[in-house]
């Protein structure tokens, strides 16, 4: 946000789309987590069920809750993304662009990078 007060050619409302789009998905799409007091405790490690990698990303007290789980499936998305890139033909170039950004940064925008 920031950078989009200092530089005028960067879109302050593309920005704050995007978290607010970003924020939709991860409501509806993404996997729900709850707090287990239990687990929170001195002592919980002895009785965890969850590996060591998952209590270093997910820290201590925090469980997969199926409650709380996903509105929808994402395959949803994906379909509706999908169906929007058929039936519009302007769209249909999106994932072209993706790949060949990634294949040859700079080559969209015009601005070479020099490695």
């Amino acid at each position: 946000f920031l950078f989009g007060l200092m530089n005028g050619s960067v879109s302050n409302a593309g920005h704050v789309g995007g978290f607010i789009g970003g924020v939709l998905v991860g409501y509806f799409f993404g996997p729900g987590y709850g707090r287990s007091y239990g687990m929170m405790r001195k002592f919980s490690l002895e009785s965890d069920s969850y590996t060591a990698d998952y209590r270093r990303v997910m820290g201590f007290g925090i469980e997969p809750d199926d409650k709380r789980g996903q509105v929808f499936p994402l395959w949803y998305l994906w379909g509706a993304i999908l169906m929007a890139m058929v039936s519009r033909p302007e769209l249909r170039a999106i994932p072209g662009c993706i790949l060949k950004g990634f294949l040859e940064p700079g080559k969209l925008s015009g601005i070479r990078m020099s490695v």
